[in-house]
């Protein structure tokens, strides 16, 4: 019986790849295979054959025995696919650079079958880093040594008819020179006065080499330099470092040059009295925070004050204006505010009561402090002086005020009470007890003042308005007689009357009760 093989193998491959076949059913038989591909035959189970050229091609495997001296042959065939390799290819502007060494990858894969679609992988130094076609990256380099990077590009295309993928790829070495590194430091970062001379300090590594730059305008190639700021605004310092191989590195740093505030204000008062009030009106600009010193141990953080000199003294003041960059001046008043000390008032009198009859009073200063006074009697007099004298015309108690005055005009008062008596005064006891205990036996007015009367009386009456007793002699009491002492008042109350009439001509009349108990 003639053999039957079976081949087995994948029907859709890539170029150049390796297929393995097999043929089956024929495993005592003599094979012979022969691919179709211009390569001559060959025999064996398995084999493997790679094809390196797409297109559709027929494997044949013939099959042969000699059982007992009978030769029989058999035949199978196989289709095979074969998907073209594509052509990974890329082109780069330079193979070197300096760090950081930006390139852009011009991706020129291809392949021969149009029905195929592409893909890439783009791998740096051993790192898969994106799937675009032509990628851009920058390589850095800071270690001060040649660094040597290889970059790969494999390119995978996909014949979705066979369901079949075939990839290439292809390298090239790109030389990272190393970059420099520039950096410096500023004496300041800023200033609130010019010119400034600013001072910079180089720190830069892996460098040799050096452009000092003003706002790009080249300047020193000096290690460290200084620059002269003359004017206010922010100026930009540079610095371009370049190394042995020529590549260069830059940094920058921006000086800034600040005005300072412009101070001032305004007082309404300069000079006074203490306790004196001062308002300070700020008209400062480009401002952002105050203190006033106001040189008496008060410090305030506003911008406008009212402020209480209590003491005298001459206070300089300062007002302190700081500017949102931080940059601070100070103003001290032109003319100082001065405190001028107020006198202290007082004064005696004599004598310390007198008598309508006899109203002059001697007043004197005993304050300190004062230059000049003025005496207020509020009775429509006043006088000027140290020691005055003053006649009351009317009685009772007067407010006198005395006002001191220093050489400032500063000035302070007093007031006091003076007692000036009316014509007399008259004490009238409220009981009396006429039983010959010799104690409280008789009743009468005690009066002040007699010398100014000249005519007197007193006199008793009973409940019903009855005269029981009249006397015109100040010595004279009532002992509780009746009409002159024949008969004797019996316990109760009586209504007492003093009349007067002084030597001026006015005349004074008093009247009361009295208890009689016997």
């Amino acid at each position: 019986q003639s053999p039957e093989p079976l081949i087995l193998a994948d029907n859709a491959n890539c170029a150049n790849e390796p297929i393995e076949f097999s043929a089956d059913n024929a495993s005592d038989a003599m094979l012979t295979w022969n691919f179709n591909d211009n390569t001559p035959e060959v025999s064996g189970n398995p084999i493997q054959h790679s094809y390196s050229d797409a297109g559709d091609y027929i494997v044949e495997v013939s099959a042969a025995n000699d059982l007992f001296g009978v030769f029989c042959e058999g035949t199978a065939t196989f289709p095979v696919h074969i998907s073209p390799n594509p052509q990974a290819e890329f082109i780069m502007p330079s193979s070197f650079g300096c760090s950081p060494y930006s390139l852009c990858f011009n991706n020129l894969s291809s392949t021969t079958d149009p029905n195929m679609l592409l893909s890439y992988q783009w791998n740096f130094d051993g790192v898969n880093v994106g799937t675009e076609m032509s990628p851009c990256f920058t390589y850095l380099n800071q270690t001060g040594e040649l660094i040597y990077q290889t970059v790969t590009l494999e390119v995978t295309a996909a014949d979705i008819a066979y369901m079949q993928t075939c990839v290439s790829e292809t390298s090239q070495n790109i030389l990272v020179l190393p970059q420099p590194i520039s950096d410096f430091d500023m004496s300041a970062e800023f200033s609130c006065y010019f010119p400034y001379e600013l001072i910079t300090t180089n720190t830069s590594v892996g460098a040799g080499a050096y452009q000092w730059q003003l706002d790009g305008v080249n300047g020193s190639v000096l290690t460290n330099c200084s620059f002269a700021i003359d004017a206010l605004g922010d100026f930009t310092i540079g610095l371009i470092a370049t190394n042995q191989y020529g590549c260069p590195d830059a940094s920058e740093q921006v000086f800034h040059s600040y005005p300072l505030p412009t101070l001032d204000f305004a007082v309404d008062l300069n000079s006074g009295c203490a306790p004196l009030t001062v308002q300070f009106d700020n008209l400062s600009t480009g401002t952002n925070t105050y203190v006033w010193n106001l040189d008496n141990g008060s410090e305030a953080n506003v911008q406008d004050i009212i402020h209480q000199y209590n003491y005298p003294g001459v206070y300089d003041v300062l007002l302190i204006g700081t500017t949102e960059n931080n940059c601070t001046d100070t103003m001290i008043i032109e003319d100082p505010i001065r405190v001028f000390p107020v006198p202290y008032a007082d004064f005696v009198f004599a004598p310390e009561t007198v008598n309508i009859l006899n109203p002059q009073m001697t007043f004197e200063e005993t304050g300190f402090g004062g230059a000049y006074y003025h005496w207020n009697f509020n009775d429509g007099g006043e006088e000027y002086g140290a020691i005055v004298d003053h006649s009351f015309n009317t009685p009772y108690y007067h407010a006198v005020t005395l006002t001191a005055y220093n050489q400032y005009g500063c000035k302070s008062d007093i007031t006091k009470n003076v007692f000036v008596s009316d014509y007399l005064t008259v004490y009238v006891p409220t009981a009396f007890t006429p039983d010959d205990d010799n104690i409280n036996e008789n009743f009468k007015p005690e009066m002040s003042g007699r010398e100014l009367i000249s005519r007197y009386k007193f006199w008793i009456t009973d409940r019903w308005g009855n005269v029981i007793f009249e006397t015109n002699d100040f010595d004279m009491p009532w002992i509780g007689n009746v009409r002159g002492g024949d008969y004797y008042a019996s316990p109760d109350i009586y209504i007492w009357n003093v009349q007067v009439e002084l030597k001026n001509g006015d005349e004074k009349e008093y009247n009361g009760h009295v208890t009689l108990v016997r």
